[in-house]
């Protein structure tokens, strides 16, 4: 689908999904690099979320990954934005997806790095002007696939850098900051882009009749 990200980006939107296929996290013989670089990239997409594997047997770590809540409310962003490719530097590949929230005409934006090499770890480092991003107040940056996740602040003149395991990747959101915006708002507006995901969980656990999702587990209480 990269090859004909323009083509598809063009058509795509609401209720006209591009649709790649079904997620076979869970399948045999995938790995937990593989299946995070698959639900990353189909949220960068915007692709519909249809699950393959048997949800009675499914281990509990990609369990995780299929629940996790920062990946979903981004590919259930309302702007059902299809992320393109921007950068490619031998087997990486740099999307970036614009979501919400907007910030005094700013744009928030998801961005995913891609190792497609199977078999070879491979560094990377970018620096975040070169993806498009250019708010010069910055942006609140979580990294989607830590478990225990810190937001940080990063601004167009800093880097992305890193490892990528073999078919691994980098899953990070970057929230805009507007000039007035406070200490507070920050942290409010991290946590408010995760709305979307509330409303796909509702229908995951009322579709549930072997109890294999547990609200608890995957919701905070307010």
């Amino acid at each position: 689908m990269v090859e004909n990200q323009d083509v598809l980006a063009s058509v795509h939107g609401p209720a006209a999904l591009n649709d790649p296929d079904m997620l076979v996290i869970g399948n045999e013989n995938i790995t937990v690099e593989m299946a995070k670089t698959q639900l990353t990239v189909w949220c960068i997409w915007s692709a519909p979320l249809l699950i393959s594997t048997d949800l009675r047997k499914i281990d509990q770590k990609f369990k995780e990954i299929l629940l996790n809540r920062e990946a979903i409310a981004i590919n259930q962003d309302s702007m059902v934005k299809f992320g393109k490719v921007v950068k490619k530097e031998k087997d990486i590949l740099y999307f970036v997806k614009e979501i919400n929230p907007v910030i005094e005409g700013k744009m928030s934006y998801a961005i995913a790095v891609v190792n497609m090499n199977e078999n070879v770890t491979h560094k990377y480092i970018m620096k975040i002007s070169k993806l498009g991003l250019y708010n010069e107040h910055g942006y609140v940056v979580t990294n989607i696939w830590k478990n225990h996740r810190k937001s940080e602040i990063i601004k167009p003149r800093n880097y992305i850098a890193g490892r990528l395991l073999p078919a691994g990747s980098l899953f990070i959101k970057l929230i805009a900051i507007g000039s007035t915006t406070s200490d507070s708002d920050k942290t409010s507006q991290s946590a408010n882009s995760n709305n979307s995901y509330n409303g796909l969980l509702d229908a995951m656990l009322r579709f549930n009749p072997l109890n294999l999702f547990d609200r608890n587990h995957y919701l905070d209480e307010k």
